[in-house]
């Protein structure tokens, strides 16, 4: 008989749906002892360091565990997005890095009662510092209980802990840990979960389970040493593009300038990220905050390179992990370990499952490992004070649905590039999204080392920081404006570049540049030039109904004449002059020196409305003031501009 919810459930099947927090197995205060008659082998053993399962195989149960059932569906392998068995409009999910499937069981209204077991291998030396952990969802809300047993021989089970789930509870993923090694170290145990209802007609959920694993283990071969050997160096020092993220494995508490040759400022320079929103960069100041303490980054450019040589102590683990503390805001981390470390393990080990990490190569990017001796932001905007790097004595078990960040299938993907560097956005819809900032944000780093960039700007959002590189939003409705902000220092044009307009074939999608009010229609050529010329340049992407288009093209649309001071005001030798026209009428711009002597004509003809700009360059002048003059019929308007060489 098919069981049917008498409520609607939203299913959400992305892997940002998660509980925040870890949570501890609650203990079971009676000692409550089960037998079970199987026939468990115990010659296919696995090292308690080496346990990691996530049901990816598409035998079950996976080689070594075992499966056993007096009542109820009995434990088997479900895909992401299939229907879950006995049970009407639901599909199975999987947590965060949590691959492709799962293992799971429901209750079965046609017993008594339901009492089914999922068993795993034989696991071997069991240390004082071991933690269970795994991730569990009952997925619908109906009260249910999981029991953890262990057993050395393979039929008489101790309790471990309870996993309780009220008819009220949350039915989202949620990740939990037992700390075994202190109740059963020295133990080679196989650990059996175990889903029992003692009512079927009244009680039982869904209950998925998934990424079981043992952390804490064989630290026996934690080498105590390391020998540090790096050397970093950079491309010319007047490209601020040329500094780099650098950290040091192992314990070195010493002053950065300890491995730089050369004078400070002129040889030299290393700025540390206090998290703030202002005035972020400390310069080096040769106080302690500048000591490479295990897991903290700095930025650093040199004229020479920057060599490290020596042996260090390593990190002192807590279990299998090295903590580091974070600020709120970003922070600037470091690999404490000699070997490389997933993204994936980290995530898991420290319940941050959409953490992102960026590194520095003139522009960000986002890696998927840790790598020794470099240095990368991270933000922590307030809920992880801490972030715990796994020790990798094993290699990660491979994920096939692993991905560094969420985005909607209903998204735009915008790419600045130029001949050197590139930069990407995108924003997306999700109808699980909220307009403020939430798990589907992801904040762009400080951009202050990079020649070209892209960020989207959210003035709304109520956090302090506002630029992102990911923003979802949970619809378009009749519209939806972005705020873009492009710096390019390069003083080469670069490409902007719209990819996947064509999931949007209902909208019309548009970029405005906001100093000129000119409109690009995307659907007809999908990218644009950034003139080398601005540092600085605001735009604004539309996506909207055609009535939200031309409200906005209506009000771009200038309704006087006018002129603005040019920019940039000192120059040398150029600068730039913006006017406009509300009516087609002639137009004439010139340029005079202090005495009144005409030095140039820019503009003389008949112009339609809107916005201009007009590039005057003073290279063949001396410095001094000079004077700018705007005609168009009965308007005139003179300005000052200031050449200095």
């Amino acid at each position: 008989m098919k069981k049917i919810l008498l409520f609607t459930l939203n299913i959400l099947l992305f892997t940002h749906i998660y509980s925040q927090d870890l949570h501890k197995v609650q203990e079971v205060k009676e000692s409550k002892k089960e037998k079970i008659n199987l026939n468990i082998s115990n010659q296919l053993g696995v090292p308690a360091a080496t346990l990691s399962e996530s049901f990816e195989s598409t035998t079950f149960p996976p080689t070594g565990w075992t499966v056993f059932t007096f009542g109820g569906s009995a434990w088997n392998r479900l895909t992401a997005g299939s229907d879950l068995p006995d049970w009407t409009d639901l599909v199975a999910s999987t947590p965060p890095q949590g691959g492709n499937a799962v293992a799971y069981c429901t209750w079965n209204d046609t017993t008594v009662f339901n009492d089914q077991w999922l068993i795993t291998p034989f696991i071997q030396n069991i240390q004082s510092t071991d933690t269970l952990f795994f991730w569990m969802r009952n997925q619908v809300q109906w009260a249910d209980s999981i029991y953890i047993y262990s057993s050395t021989d393979g039929s008489n089970f101790n309790i471990l802990g309870q996993v309780f789930y009220t008819a009220e509870s949350d039915t989202n993923w949620g990740k939990w840990f037992i700390p075994i090694g202190e109740s059963i170290a020295g133990s080679n145990v196989y650990i059996g979960f175990r889903e029992f209802v003692a009512d079927n007609l009244s009680n039982g959920g869904a209950i998925s389970l998934d990424l079981v694993s043992i952390s804490g283990t064989n630290t026996s071969n934690y080498p105590s040493t390391i020998q540090l050997n790096k050397t970093y160096s950079f491309g010319d020092v007047a490209q601020s593009s040329s500094y780099r993220l650098i950290g040091i494995p192992g314990i070195n508490n010493a002053l950065v300038n300890t491995f730089i040759s050369g004078t400070h400022k002129k040889d030299w320079n290393v700025f540390y990220d206090n998290g703030a929103d202002t005035d972020f960069l400390i310069e080096f100041n040769g106080q302690a905050t500048f000591n490479f303490t295990p897991g903290k980054g700095f930025w650093a450019l040199s004229r020479n390179p920057i060599s490290v040589s020596q042996q260090v102590n390593t990190v002192n683990l807590t279990g299998n992990f090295f903590r580091i503390s974070l600020h709120n805001g970003w922070n600037i981390i470091s690999n404490p370990f000699e070997k490389n470390v997933t993204l994936a393990d980290i995530r898991n080990t420290s319940n941050f499952p959409n953490a992102v990490i960026h590194t520095f190569n003139g522009n960000f990017s986002q890696p998927t490992t840790m790598l020794p001796y470099e240095g990368y932001y991270i933000f922590n905007d307030g809920t992880h004070p801490n972030l715990d790097i796994p020790y990798p004595f094993t290699s990660s078990l491979p994920k096939t649905n692993e991905q560094l960040y969420y985005v909607s299938e209903k998204s735009l993907e915008l790419n600045l590039t130029s001949q050197e560097f590139s930069s990407k956005a995108m924003i997306g819809f999700d109808e699980t999204a909220s307009n403020n900032y939430d798990d589907l944000d992801y904040f762009a780093p400080p951009g202050n080392f990079e020649e070209l960039n892209i960020r989207l700007i959210n003035d709304n959002l109520s956090t302090s920081y506002k630029q992102l590189f990911i923003e979802h939003r949970p619809e378009i409705g009749e519209g939806q404006s972005f705020e873009l902000h492009i710096k390019n220092t390069t003083n080469k044009n670069a490409r902007l570049i719209v990819n996947e307009i064509e999931r949007f074939p209902e909208y019309e999608v548009y970029f405005v540049d906001e100093r000129l009010k000119k409109l690009y229609n995307l659907k007809s050529k999908n990218e644009i030039e950034i003139p080398g010329s601005h540092k600085n340049n605001d735009f604004t992407l539309l996506i909207g109904k055609t009535d939200f288009i031309k409200t906005y093209k209506d009000s771009s649309t200038p309704t006087e004449f006018a002129m603005y001071q040019n920019y940039p005001n000192p120059f040398n030798p150029t600068t730039f002059i913006r006017y406009q026209v509300p009516e087609k009428t002639n137009v004439s711009l010139k340029v005079y020196d202090i005495l009144g002597n005409l030095i140039k004509i820019l503009v003389n003809e008949i112009q339609d409305k809107g916005y201009y700009e007009v590039e005057f360059n003073g290279s063949s002048l001396s410095s001094g003031i000079y004077l700018y003059e705007f005609e168009n019929g009965p308007t005139r308007s003179i300005k000052k501009m200031t050449l200095i060489k």
